[in-house]
């Protein structure tokens, strides 16, 4: 044997540590999650413990005029940011970001009026590890009331810490037991508590992305706040007295099927592709349950005041207003269901754990506004295409042209704000024009098929056509108006 020294052999490389991540889901209150069904339980379960928070503001509510809550949890304060703004960004599902904590309520900045109690939290807390096949997630669920001085409210959440996928897996799971994504943060709910009002919506609207953000994190911003607005909307529907939380929730849907098309589908992956079946059939039950609000609100209502009194006219309003009833019925308990339970979750993590973004892949470093600009290019070339006489057109092409402007109107909702401008703001105001005009054209095509599901109606569901048609007709010369400007226009995209 040689006497020469043993060559060095390097020791194999060790595969990078898994991100973690960490989010926080609404539970049931007083239910304890049934830990052995969601996996191995890792170690010793640890009993849970009694806990309090208390929340600090001062007398005039600075701190949450100014969107941050102070919470103190035995000797730690914690300075974190109330719901989302410019300043703080974070996706449903998403930790409040911790702005500052210390020891020494002193060190937290913050300024000299003094800082009183306002809302408490008294409950329980407890850990547990869960092993699954894809990791460990480490979960802290607390259980507990809300308080202030005259209001109590039951409330439970689940923090989640692990890889990525291990906690996706995990939240869906729980999302079987009854797990939630929340509407507020815990400090949300605790100093709405206090003021007696419901927390204030983490976003209602349209999307809008900071510029100078890459694809994958303009895309987790945008889904984001979309599942924030859908979901709000979601939680306004079973006690709304009118039917506007239905459309709001149907745009906010409409909204993100839309962002979602903007990127190819083998780049959104499978998990999209399967989540987007769901929510294309939760689009179709909320828009049978707008078509009978926009019947009864216009054609129904002028049939009334046309013909107060006629036993025809009433008996089909009379059935129209139980089918919409009915409809709401069966929309309200689908969204309480287990299923959308579910699909929130599905899509909260979407935008929360980004799993849509395949790591290295430089297609998803792209900056936002170059990809924004090549996407709205080619939708508008979609929409143009239909020609410049849109009366020469049958309603079937009319009704494509309505969807190719809604795709074109909502990616340009999408990124506007990255141009700005007087431009931008007129383009988007003749696009919504024309959309308009044709979804006035629209429901009028609709309403025979639509009063056809109440079985025949004769002579009521004749006059409803009538005056359905009749009330569209301007509508066709609005729209050819709007196309006329907009075949005039540059897409604002193209400035320089």
């Amino acid at each position: 044997m040689s006497d020469d020294a043993a060559p060095e052999i390097e020791p194999p490389a060790l595969p990078p540590p898994a991100p973690v991540c960490s989010i926080e889901l609404g539970f049931p209150p007083g239910l304890k999650p049934h830990w052995r069904v969601l996996g191995a339980v890792a170690g010793a379960r640890r009993k849970p413990r009694p806990l309090r928070l208390l929340w600090h503001d001062t007398p005039g509510r600075d701190l949450a005029r100014h969107q941050l809550s102070l919470c103190k949890e035995n000797n730690l304060w914690r300075l974190a940011a109330l719901r989302p703004n410019k300043q703080h960004v974070w996706p449903p599902l998403g930790l409040p970001p911790v702005i500052t904590q210390t020891a020494n309520a002193e060190d937290l900045g913050l300024p000299d009026a003094p800082l009183a109690p306002v809302a408490s939290f008294a409950g329980q807390a407890c850990t547990v590890e869960i092993t699954n096949d894809h990791g460990t997630v480490a979960i802290r669920w607390l259980d507990g009331q809300l308080q202030c001085v005259v209001d109590t409210l039951p409330i439970a959440r689940l923090t989640l810490s692990g890889p990525p996928e291990a906690v996706r897996v995990l939240a869906l799971a729980l999302a079987d037991q009854g797990a939630c994504v929340p509407l507020a943060s815990m400090s949300g709910s605790a100093l709405a508590l206090a003021e007696h009002t419901p927390p204030v919506a983490r976003h209602k609207g349209a999307s809008h992305v900071p510029e100078g953000a890459n694809l994958a994190d303009g895309m987790a911003f945008a889904i984001g706040q979309l599942v924030d607005a859908a979901l709000y909307w979601a939680s306004e529907i079973p006690l709304a007295a009118t039917s506007e939380p239905v459309h709001q929730m149907r745009v906010a849907v409409r909204r993100l099927r839309s962002l979602l098309g903007m990127v190819r589908k083998a780049d959104m992956g499978a998990l999209w592709r399967t989540t987007k079946i769901q929510l294309r059939d939760l689009a179709c039950e909320l828009g049978e349950a707008r078509e009978w609000d926009v019947f009864l609100e216009g054609t129904g209502a002028e049939m009334i005041q046309a013909w107060p009194g006629d036993p025809r006219i009433t008996t089909l309003i009379g059935r129209a207003t139980k089918r919409r009833a009915a409809v709401y019925a069966t929309l309200r308990a689908d969204l309480a269901s287990p299923k959308m339970r579910r699909l929130a979750m599905e899509l909260a993590l979407f935008a929360t754990l980004r799993l849509f973004v395949v790591p290295d892949d430089l297609f998803w470093q792209t900056d936002i506004r170059a990809f924004a600009a090549h996407a709205l290019r080619r939708r508008a070339r979609n929409l143009l295409a239909a020609g410049e006489d849109l009366a020469a057109l049958p309603l079937p092409a009319l009704h494509e042209v309505r969807k190719n402007a809604k795709r074109l109107r909502y990616g340009a909702e999408f990124v506007g704000d990255f141009w700005g401008g007087k431009a931008t703001r007129k383009y988007l105001e003749r696009l919504g024009e024309l959309q308009e005009a044709l979804g006035e054209i629209n429901d009028a095509v609709s309403v025979e098929p639509l009063l056809a599901k109440l079985g025949p109606c004769g002579f009521a569901a004749g006059m409803a056509v009538g005056i359905a048609t009749e009330r569209s007709m301007p509508a066709l010369q609005d729209a050819q108006n709007a196309w006329d400007k907009l075949c005039a226009s540059d897409g604002f995209w193209e400035e320089n």
